[in-house]
């Protein structure tokens, strides 16, 4: 997510030399376990860059246990460095977490491995590699897919509000230069709220190919259709018609901003406002933001629970009647 116009300047230079070797990484039970799933999924996914993604987790390294400080009622994280030199009085209410090894690809939104579903989207509508691009996750929630997009030589930025994802991935190696099958690609996550922080509108600055929000933008979370407890939706801390236009702004021409949601159904005895996986932007919204509407509300149920299925959520839930995916892809105009 930084600077494209020194990729293009590079380009020339760049693309007289030959690929950096394939960085050998040490992999272990959790990255085994990805592998695994990379390979259930190859038959479901078939454009070239969702195939490319799945071969990258042989490029993930495998995590260790990590020890924090959280706060679970602020939703604040230290790290221990950080807290060896902080006066105890500033550390009350925290506890000491250990975060076993799964958490450091999973944390608790389960496998990256399920954002294949997104870049197979973006597969199919001309995207055809991630060499080069800047891509945009709002609401990453996990690392996994950005070092996956990363090793493939993107340029990925996380945005997202949790502190927590900060602290965790705070060790040298999470982020910068990630090498992993050609050119080196980057890592940098941006921990706040986007677009109402203007220091993180610069740090995103534009050329921004590829914007895109998984299980986050939904239209409960951003307008709830009943009264619920704040703690349970996204506040994107400007109005809606602002959002859009921050987002155009970051966007190249012709870039694509994507909104994919997986979702619950809904509940007889109360709201919740995740089960609403409907754009929380219109038609005209975005029209009058600049985009071109390619796609609006598609249902994506059959693909989506053929995924469940393949990484065993139906283990856990009746995927006909548990599951269901909605997405929406516009266009800079």
């Amino acid at each position: 997510m930084k600077i494209a116009s020194f990729a293009l300047l590079c380009g020339l230079l760049l693309s007289c030399q030959k690929d950096a070797p394939v960085a050998e990484v040490p992999q272990g039970p959790v990255t085994d376990k990805l592998k695994a799933e990379a390979q259930e999924l190859r038959g479901l996914f078939t454009t070239e860059l969702s195939q490319s993604f799945l071969e990258a987790t042989n490029f993930l390294p495998e995590p260790s246990a990590r020890t924090i400080m959280y706060n679970k009622a602020e939703r604040k994280a230290y790290t221990l460095a950080q807290t060896a030199t902080m006066n105890p009085h500033d550390l009350h209410g925290y506890e000491e977490e250990v975060l076993e090894p799964t958490f450091y690809y999973n944390t608790k939104y389960g496998t990256p491995l399920a954002f294949c579903r997104v870049v197979e989207i973006l597969g199919s509508h001309g995207i055809e590699k991630f060499d080069g691009k800047k891509i945009a996750d709002f609401g990453f929630g996990s690392i996994g897919q950005l070092r996956l997009m990363a090793s493939l030589g993107a340029e990925a930025y996380g945005i997202d509000v949790d502190e927590m994802l900060e602290t965790l991935y705070s060790e040298p190696g999470d982020t910068g230069k990630i090498q992993g099958k050609g050119k080196s690609g980057s890592v940098e996550l941006l921990i706040g709220q986007y677009p109402a922080e203007q220091a993180l509108v610069d740090r995103l600055g534009n050329g921004v190919d590829v914007f895109v929000s998984k299980n986050t933008l939904k239209n409960g979370y951003i307008n709830p259709a009943e009264e619920v407890d704040p703690r349970l939706l996204i506040d994107l801390g400007v109005e809606n018609e602002a959002f859009l236009e921050h987002v155009h702004s970051a966007l190249r021409k012709d870039g694509l901003f994507l909104i994919y949601n997986l979702s619950p159904p809904q509940k007889k005895d109360r709201y919740i406002p995740w089960a609403d996986g409907r754009s929380p932007f219109t038609k005209e919204q975005f029209e009058a933001a600049g985009f071109e509407v390619v796609v609006f509300d598609e249902n994506d149920d059959q693909t989506a629970r053929a995924m469940g299925k393949a990484l065993g959520w139906d283990a856990s839930m009746n995927l006909n009647t548990d599951l269901f995916a909605l997405y929406t892809l516009v266009r800079k105009r």
